[in-house]
């Protein structure tokens, strides 16, 4: 069970780092830290092999750490598979592609042709829900109560914080909090009328006892936590809230659920008041099923479209997009700023990943992750800078509020797994690259994408063995290590307006001057076969 799935891919995904809260990341690390062998066509058309063949303990890593990597040369690539001749060679420092093959971005150092994935026992997967199931009317004037909604969307969002980063709190231990995560905080989003129940991107929990502690946690959040002070100040009852405590469910929710509809006829609170439609929504979602479905009307036989479709300049400028991570010790020292910002975040179908303190100490130390993706508590992702500018420009000084520009390296603060465009002012990091600059005015007065993803130190080194690797530039990527945007022609610049809001904001996101519908099965199908 690797942490992109039962089969994750061996593209962009692997070589920017790798992504996937709902499949023991937060447990076992990130794509990257799973590979234990690569094979690829480098810039110079030369076939190689390579891993690790020599490692120490590490103290505090749950990984050795890797100390040299041997690399071997195919001496016959036009021949058959089976006939292929590999010896030892040295065309190029393999310790330092090893670093930047996994994490380093795709495109840019060579073309993977095969790979070897460490694989985990897989415990169990247990989507959690949080279930209204009353039929107490009273809850109808609950969710018409503007104040007494937001309460109970900010409990929820507090109550992640909370277990996913401050679970002893709780009484619930690190390593079921780490078995615990989500790929989008699309859910649960109370706010929706009626309450969502239908996203893909619920928490998921490996393994029973994660997914009891989830449920236990929520109602010791409530009867004896933040949340009970949340929610009283919010307007809610004692006893709603000791009702509330009671409607997050763990591995059995499905029994749960059914028993309450076997013995209640018209709940209070359905999919739109629609018993039946409910019923398949909580019933019908087997994870197994997203391949399979998100190949349906799409051009290419046997693969999903592409999305977005491969761009030859750097895509972001157009779109607005961007990625921020705040460390898991900012977000706790933030909670009380963050807790209505992640609120917004999820009523408007924005997603973000979390991070754990598992992923710092799964690696072998020879990645091309920054340390403040490592640290990573929030990884967030903006989807249209012009509707969030205000948003962005907030959470730049929890990130690099006590950082000096003329003083310290910038440390990256952008997932390249996702949408990344120019960082903050080179002049004062707490403030965003404006969207009316120039390409050029960016590139003057901006920080880098390049540098914006991996900080100036790790870039520097990456750069170094770029031109070392490929001195022609043969291998280029927007957004990538080397990547000259010169020689890429620049399209108009779209004009921006406002969508009409998409049937259901879970589902559909709002781009520049477009509405693009992002599937989440989707994705969950590219995590696994791109």
């Amino acid at each position: 069970w690797g942490s992109g799935g039962p089969g994750p891919p061996a593209g962009g995904w692997m070589a920017s780092g790798g992504n996937s809260g709902m499949r023991g990341m937060r447990q076992f690390g990130m794509g990257v830290d799973q590979v234990l062998q690569l094979e690829m066509v480098l810039p110079d058309g030369t076939h190689v092999r390579f891993g690790p063949e020599e490692w120490e303990e590490a103290p505090g890593y749950i990984y050795p750490k890797t100390t040299k990597v041997n690399g071997y040369c195919n001496e016959k690539p036009e021949a058959e598979e089976n006939e292929w001749v590999w010896k030892e060679c040295d065309v190029v420092d393999f310790n330092e592609l090893w670093m930047a093959a996994r994490g380093g971005g795709g495109g840019t150092w060579g073309i993977v042709t095969s790979l070897v994935w460490q694989l985990h026992q897989q415990p169990g997967h247990y989507h959690m829900r949080f279930l209204p199931l009353t039929t107490d009317e009273t809850w109808k004037a609950v969710l018409a109560d503007e104040a007494k909604l937001n309460a109970i969307d900010e409990t929820v969002e507090d109550f992640k914080l909370e277990y996913f980063f401050n679970p002893s709190a709780l009484g619930v231990d690190d390593d079921d909090s780490n078995a615990c995560g989500n790929d989008s905080d699309c859910y649960p989003n109370f706010s929706l009328p009626p309450w969502q129940f239908t996203c893909a991107g619920a928490t998921v929990c490996l393994g029973e006892s994660a997914a009891e502690a989830w449920a236990t946690a929520w109602r010791t959040f409530l009867t004896d936590g933040r949340g009970k002070e949340r929610l009283l100040a919010g307007g809610l009852s004692g006893e709603q809230i000791e009702e509330m405590s009671g409607w997050a469910y763990g591995s059995d929710w499905k029994e749960q659920a059914a028993n309450f509809f076997e013995t209640s006829d018209v709940p209070v609170l359905s999919d739109g008041g629609d018993l039946a439609a409910l019923e398949s929504s909580l019933f019908n979602e087997e994870p197994s099923l997203f391949a399979v479905q998100s190949l349906q009307g799409t051009p290419f036989e046997g693969h999903a479209a592409s999305n977005h479709p491969p761009f030859v300049y750097s895509p972001p400028r157009y779109y607005g997009m961007t990625s921020a991570i705040i460390s898991i010790e900012r977000t706790l020292e933030y909670r009380d700023t963050l807790v209505p910002f992640l609120t917004r975040m999820n009523r408007d179908g924005s997603p973000w990943y979390l991070g754990s303190k598992g992923i710092v100490s799964a690696h072998d130390q020879m990645t091309a992750i920054p340390q403040s993706r490592r640290e990573g508590g929030l990884y967030l992702i903006f989807l249209d800078l012009v509707k969030w500018e205000d948003a962005f420009e907030a959470v730049l000084p929890i990130i690099f509020g006590d950082l000096d520009p003329n003083v310290d390296a910038f440390p990256g603060f952008v997932g390249h797994n996702h949408n990344v465009r120019h960082g903050p002012l080179k002049n004062d990091w707490t403030k965003p690259c404006p969207l009316s600059y120039t390409l050029d005015e960016m590139d003057e007065l901006c920080i880098s994408e390049q540098e914006a993803t991996w900080g100036t130190e790790l870039l520097a080194r990456l750069e170094k063995f770029k031109a070392e690797i490929d001195p022609d530039g043969i291998m280029t990527c927007p957004t990538g290590v080397g990547f000259k945007r010169a020689a890429a022609k620049e399209p108009a610049l779209p004009e921006y307006t406002e969508d009409p809001a998409p049937e259901s904001s879970s589902h559909g996101f709002l781009l520049r001057g477009k509405h693009v519908l992002f599937d989440l099965s989707l994705v969950l199908f590219l995590f696994i076969t791109n």
